[in-house]
């Protein structure tokens, strides 16, 4: 009997080994065109139905996720898009609740703890920071709105007039093709815009519904610029897809803060349905989106490590140029160099530098496991990405430490309350402390490098930050402050100020700590200064600045000394910005009268020693000066000239 249990103990873990094996092989064996059968995997019987149905309907989703870990472990559609009957945006689908959103809550019944280090992290907080602040939900509509508040959009009620809508698409070509401008008139009725909205395909199957409620009687311009920043902001940082939140945002405010659903229907606004942003807000209350990483289905951790596939999705441009940053340093060479030889889908906490990758991404840096001289984990895997993080420099107006515990300052004070209040859930600062973050850094660097290398880098780093906003604090936001005291702050001052802090001295102090050496100095530090330098001029040259603030003009004169040297008119003199010999050579030739112009006439030249020299001859009539006597300004190094042993002009 005991012998026959050994056997049975010992054909099962044979079995669970040969099973895992399998497994493993069966992932790392997908090949696109193979088409994978169900007989392997252990489903559901709602989700079987889910497979075989959307087999037909949606075959690339179901031919992705059978490329991912759920599908070798039986987790299928149900266990993930299953929703609660009294979740807001849940739908009967044939029989089944479900919804569109899977939100981090419900992966958090499978990855409970990756759950709460990401819904803790400034990735999850992203979504507030786009949406939200204290005086104005969507508050970016503003930098497309106010610079034609009281002109353009005055003159037209805040609405694209009807008759333009008519013939927009052929407004401009009447007098360059009068001939395709007649054929679309005859066509489409004289209305070829309305036609353009109207007769789509894409009317039947959204059944009337229109992003934000648009329609053509009613093309509000507030909405139109909203429809641009849910496609541009906040599909990184993540849409509000929440009802309740929208309307205690505008309780609170008067202010319309956009649509979640479309009127009378548990269906999402056209205009957010494509939403994955990493900040997303979510119906059920939870914040992020897993898949703005982990692309669905597949889900693949392969795909989030590299930084240029994933994060750089989003953390590249004028503003955030991390992506670029990176690329332009030693690790960005390494990686992209080599990429294909890394181990990309190792377990996240047996993902070791020098053994399965060498040059690391933004995941191995600030989510990675950092381990000790033994290999063994000293810090484990982490979805916190702030998890090296010092600084909060992601608000341009402050560079922050992180302190565990503390408020979010970038959400107003009252949704940290009604988030606490309504889902339990605090938006502060998560543990550790910025000490702490910083020992981690040095101890991931030092996995590849020495100690004192790491603590050099982020040390020099941290005294770097220091000038861009000692600049940032004390020159560009006193001038704004007191362009606002006299009442002459513009529209055109608030976006400048806006790019001033957002697309230079942000990237200048993320690339201190990201290498690239162009976008520390050229496009980084030197980009602040005379981006500075140019708004400060602009304000100058403004008559109402001379007449209102003469105070302003003398701190813009103190500050660049140099405008003053400008507006007197007053000549920079040679000597105070050449040395002494070169100013005196300089009057010596500007003395110097040529009795022959042009000076044409051919150069013998030979070797000497380590220079070329020459020796020229001029035939001319009589001249006040003898040519020989510049021949040592014709001396030029050999290497300058090697290999050219031939006739000069």
């Amino acid at each position: 009997m005991e012998r026959a249990l050994r056997l049975i103990l010992a054909l099962a873990i044979i079995g669970t080994l040969v099973t895992s094996m399998l497994s493993s092989v069966a992932l790392a064996a997908y090949k696109f065109g193979v088409e994978q059968p169900l007989i392997t995997v252990q489903l559901t019987e709602a989700s079987k139905q889910c497979v075989e149905c959307h087999r037909l309907a949606t075959p690339f989703i179901v031919y992705d996720w059978q490329k991912s870990r759920h599908y070798l472990v039986g987790v299928g559609c149900y266990e993930c898009h299953a929703a609660n009957p009294d979740r807001p945006d849940a739908i009967d689908h044939f029989g089944f609740k479900i919804t569109m959103v899977v939100t981090p809550k419900q992966c958090a019944r499978c990855h409970a703890a990756i759950v709460e280090e990401y819904m803790k992290s400034v990735h999850a907080y992203s979504g507030m920071h786009c949406y939200l602040l204290p005086e104005n939900p969507l508050f970016w509509v503003a930098v497309l709105y106010n610079p034609f508040a009281k002109g353009l959009w005055h003159l037209i009620d805040d609405k694209i007039p009807v008759e333009y809508i008519k013939i927009f698409p052929v407004a401009n070509i009447k007098k360059f093709a009068p001939d395709v401008y007649n054929l679309q008139m005859k066509l489409y009725r004289g209305e070829p815009g309305i036609v353009a909205y109207t007769e789509d395909p894409t009317v039947a199957i959204l059944g009337g519904a229109e992003p934000q409620g648009l329609s053509i009687e009613n093309a509000d311009v507030k909405k139109l610029i909203i429809l641009w920043g849910l496609q541009g902001c906040m599909a990184c940082h993540g849409a509000n897809l929440n009802q309740k939140f929208k309307e205690e945002i505008e309780r609170r405010t008067g202010k319309f803060a956009g649509m979640v659903f479309v009127p009378g229907t548990n269906k999402f606004d056209p205009s957010i349905v494509t939403n994955h942003g990493v900040g997303r807000i979510n119906p059920d209350g939870s914040l992020g989106s897993c898949e703005a990483c982990h692309f669905a289905h597949s889900f693949s951790v392969k795909i989030a490590r590299k930084a240029w596939e994933s994060c750089g999705r989003c953390h590249y441009g004028h503003d955030h140029p991390n992506d670029e940053q990176w690329k332009a340093s030693i690790h960005g060479a390494l990686v992209l160099g080599e990429y294909e030889d890394y181990a990309w889908e190792k377990k996240s906490n047996d993902w070791k530098p020098g053994r399965d990758f060498r040059g690391p991404t933004c995941a191995a840096c600030h989510m990675g496991a950092v381990f000790d001289e033994q290999g063994n984990v000293k810090y484990a895997a982490s979805h916190d990405v702030a998890s090296i993080c010092k600084w909060k420099l992601g608000k341009w107006m402050i560079s922050m430490l992180r302190v565990a515990g503390m408020r979010d300052p970038s959400t107003p004070a009252w949704v940290c309350e009604y988030w606490e209040k309504e889902y339990g859930m605090k938006i502060v600062y998560p543990e550790p402390d910025w000490k702490e973050r910083r020992k981690r850094c040095i101890e991931m660097c030092a996995q590849c490098h020495t100690k004192y290398f790491a603590a050099s880098h982020l040390r020099t780093a941290d005294w770097m930050i220091l000038l861009a906003d000692f600049i940032r604090d004390e020159v560009v936001i006193k001038v704004a402050e007191m362009l606002k005291e006299k009442g002459l702050f513009t529209p055109f001052d608030k976006i400048t100020l806006r790019h001033l802090g957002a697309k230079a001295n942000r990237p200048a102090k993320m690339a201190a700590f990201h290498f690239g050496p162009d976008f520390r100095w050229w496009a980084g530090i030197v980009h602040f200064v005379l981006y500075t330098i140019e708004w400060l001029e602009n304000i100058y040259d403004r008559p109402a600045v001379k007449k209102k603030a003469p105070e302003l003009v003398e701190f813009i004169e103190e500050v660049v000394p140099w405008f003053k040297t400008q507006l007197e008119g007053e000549k920079i003199k040679v000597e105070e910005i050449l040395p002494p010999k070169l100013v005196e050579l300089t009057s010596k030739m500007e003395n110097v009268k040529l009795a022959f112009a042009p000076l044409v006439t051919t150069v013998d030249v030979e070797t000497v020693g380590s220079v070329y020299a020459f020796e020229v001859g001029v035939q001319t009539t009589t001249t006040g000066v003898n040519p020989i006597a510049f021949a040592p300004l014709l001396v030029i190094p050999a290497a300058l000239a090697e290999g050219r042993r031939e006739e000069e002009q």
